[in-house]
Formats: C-alpha cells, structure tokens, sequence
C-alpha cells in the first residue's frame, strides 16, 4: 500500500552577512589558512565572516555593494570545520574553498534608505564565471538583469563562513556584503 510523504522546508529569515559592509580592496585580504584559533565572526578589511546556518543543508548568497551601475566585485566564498587534533586534544580549524566568483556585476536594484543593504548598495546581477570545488553542489539562478544574483552553496555541515571581496575593476566598488538565507 503506497504511503504519501510530504516533505517540509522550514521558513527562515534572510540575513545580513554584517551591519556594516567590507572595503573592497585590490587585491583579497587575509589569507586563509588552517589555525588553531577558532575564526570570529565580525569585519575585518575586505572579510566578512560569519557564523554558518545552523542545522541548515543549503545556505543561499546574494551579493551587493557600494558603487555604480556595471562595477564588478570579485568573491571568494570559504567554508570552515572543526578538527580534533589528537596530539594535544584540542581543535583546529580548517577551511576550504566553496566558490570564487569573478567579475559579479553591481545592477541598477538597490537596497532601502537607512538599512543595510541601502539605497546606495547595488545587488550584484551576473557573473562572469564561477569555480567551485568539484565536490560541491552549488547553483547559480540568474535573472533577468537587474535582479539579484543568487549562489546556493551546500553547507556541508560548516561551522562557519568566510566572504573575500576585492574590486574587480580597478574602479568597481568601495565597499561589499551578503545576504544569506539556510534552507
């Protein structure tokens, strides 16, 4: 006798990936490297990093900045694991590569006056091209033009996320930040 299943998705709300947007520089930040200090949330030069979803397969990215019309921003998308380190039992921590996006081009949708992201901030509505590790399910849904870029990343159960950002252009955009939203 057949059974019917219903499937749920919880609602969530969407995010900012902070208050308060990060510079775009020349060239990325921070490196990324394995450490045994655990990352903190919070803005430092051109990284945002925040803590993953929790309890959420998916995690969906929508990226704006402070600039014009046309402006790229470039973006490094990483996700971060704890580690037992058997040798002193403590942990490490390690990141790994989720997406890097070249050339995501600002639009003509803006956020709303007084919030974050503002009518000053542009959504980015196309990319260039995308590298992902083979390993990972990820899904662009491009829009028509103007409407924000959308980058579905498997959070592989990630602690925690770090967004790289850096002027595309050399005249792109001052300053960037996200959206997120689990599923």
């Amino acid at each position: 006798m057949a059974q019917n299943i219903q499937v749920v998705t919880p609602q969530s709300d969407i995010e900012r990936g902070s208050s308060t947007n990060a510079t775009c520089p020349g060239t990325f930040g921070t490196d990324v490297v394995v450490t045994a200090t655990e990352p903190s949330a919070g803005v430092n030069g051109g990284d945002i990093t925040i803590l993953a979803p929790p309890q959420r397969n998916l995690s969906s990215f929508l990226f704006f900045g402070t600039g014009s019309d046309g402006d790229t921003v470039d973006i490094l998308v990483w996700r971060w694991y704890k580690m037992r380190n058997v040798a002193d039992d403590g942990y490490i921590w390690i990141p790994q590569i989720a997406a890097s996006i070249v050339d995501g081009t600002l639009s003509t949708f803006v956020g709303v006056s007084s919030e974050v992201p503002s009518s000053g901030d542009r959504f980015v509505d196309s990319i260039v091209s995308s590298e992902t590790d083979s390993a990972v399910r990820t899904t662009a849904v491009t829009a028509p033009a103007n409407t924000p870029y959308n980058l579905v990343l498997d959070a592989f159960g990630c602690h925690y996320y770090t967004v790289q950002f850096k002027d595309g252009s050399g005249t792109g955009p001052t300053s960037a930040n996200f959206l997120i939203q689990g599923d």
